[in-house]
């Protein structure tokens, strides 16, 4: 058959793809074999759009509108575009590990509720390791519903998840890269699924205009407990009991959630409490955190409104700028001295971890300014390299 006869053929199947744009697409290994079995003697043309890692099929734009499709800015050639049928809002698998992507969505005519759902494999399920490839979502808004108070809260767009056992915040902001551990114990509080629900503002004003185009790539992993011989990667990612972010590697960066230096206002949710946790090796004395930004409400120059615990704080020199609530406890909420770095350890003798806590409000007197947040380097030192070991 000749590709000239092509758009003829597909011109008088207008009605079957007409109807196949209406199936659920969003179950099925493959989002497009409607197409491929389609009663027409050639198959259509799978292609790439933008250059990402999203996928349509050629298509005239005209067909394209009517089978249900949504034609993109990519051009297969001078007659068909590539269309888009993504309907990634609504998701369901059960698979060891596989991504949610946000697709298409259209914040100008409805109000978007996104919901993924990851189908536990078996009871031997203890955690989902979620990793935000990309999570971009309007940032936290400051509010003041009292004259003595005020709070950052997701208001626009919001992340929650569920079930939620360790305080898992809920998320908006600029969270790319970050990642969080969903805790599951099916002995005690049997659960079927874990569920990621993500709740969108509708741009449809010129204020909501403002709003950042959400888009997220979020991957998801299954890990058993006990570890099975052919599962060897969840014993090493197998976060510690309670732990909400977990890094294994000896060096590394960790921040706050919604921490983003680029827009002019940012703040991490009030309300927060959870653990970030290190792997720690044979042969490791300690950790070197470097604050590289470190912007956290504070009562006064002796006191903490909020504040990250640092296990057995240990400075790098008495002349630090820190706020320390206590030399001994370790309670770390604030620096005026953003442009030089801030060095200081951690000399636990068991695990390596520390603590974020935001209250849910702070009196306005006591309120930091905007910018909220932190980032930090870390390094877990071994024993030949611990400057705070007595002798």
């Amino acid at each position: 058959m000749s590709l000239l006869v092509l758009p003829l053929i597909l011109l008088f199947n207008t009605p079957s793809l007409a109807h196949a744009g209406f199936f659920d697409l969003t179950d099925v290994e493959d989002p497009f074999a409607l197409f491929w079995n389609l009663p027409i003697h050639q198959k259509l043309t799978q292609c790439s759009i933008d250059g990402q890692n999203r996928h349509g099929v050629c298509l005239e734009k005209n067909k394209c509108l009517l089978s249900g499709g949504t034609p993109t800015s990519t051009r297969c050639n001078f007659f068909s575009t590539c269309c888009s049928y993504e309907t990634n809002c609504v998701r369901t698998s059960d698979k060891k590990q596989g991504f949610f992507q946000s697709g298409n969505l259209n914040l100008h005519t409805r109000i978007p509720e996104c919901t993924y759902t990851i189908k536990l494999r078996n009871r031997n399920v203890c955690q989902v390791r979620l990793d935000f490839e990309e999570l971009t979502l309007s940032p936290a808004v400051m509010h003041d519903p009292m004259s003595e108070t005020r709070f950052y809260s997701c208001i626009n767009d919001v992340l929650n998840i569920k079930p939620n056992y360790h305080k898992i915040p809920q998320l908006c902001g600029n969270n790319t890269r970050q990642h969080l551990y969903v805790h599951l114990d099916q002995n005690v509080n049997p659960v079927q699924a874990v569920t990621i629900s993500i709740n969108l503002a509708k741009r449809s004003n010129s204020a909501a205009e403002q709003l950042p185009h959400p888009r997220w790539k979020i991957k998801f992993t299954q890990l058993e407990c006990p570890v099975k011989k052919q599962h060897k990667f969840d014993l090493i990612s197998k976060s510690p009991p309670g732990a909400l972010q977990y890094f294994t590697e000896p060096t590394g960066s960790f921040w706050s959630f919604g921490y983003d230096l680029s827009p002019n206002q940012f703040s991490y949710p009030y309300d927060e409490h959870y653990t970030i946790a290190f792997k720690r090796s044979l042969g490791s004395c300690g950790v070197k955190f470097t604050a590289n930004y470190l912007n956290i409400a504070n009562v006064d120059t002796s006191q903490c409104a909020d504040y990250l615990f640092i296990p057995e704080y240990v400075p790098q020199d008495a002349t630090t700028d820190l706020v320390v609530e206590g030399k001994s406890s370790g309670k770390v909420c604030y620096s005026d001295i953003l442009n030089t770095p801030i060095t200081f350890y951690s000399a636990t003798p068991g695990p390596f971890y520390v603590n974020f806590k935001a209250k849910s409000y702070i009196p306005l007197s006591m309120a930091a300014d905007d910018k909220l947040g932190f980032y930090i380097d870390y390094e877990i030192l071994p024993t030949s390299r611990c400057p705070f070991i007595d002798n």
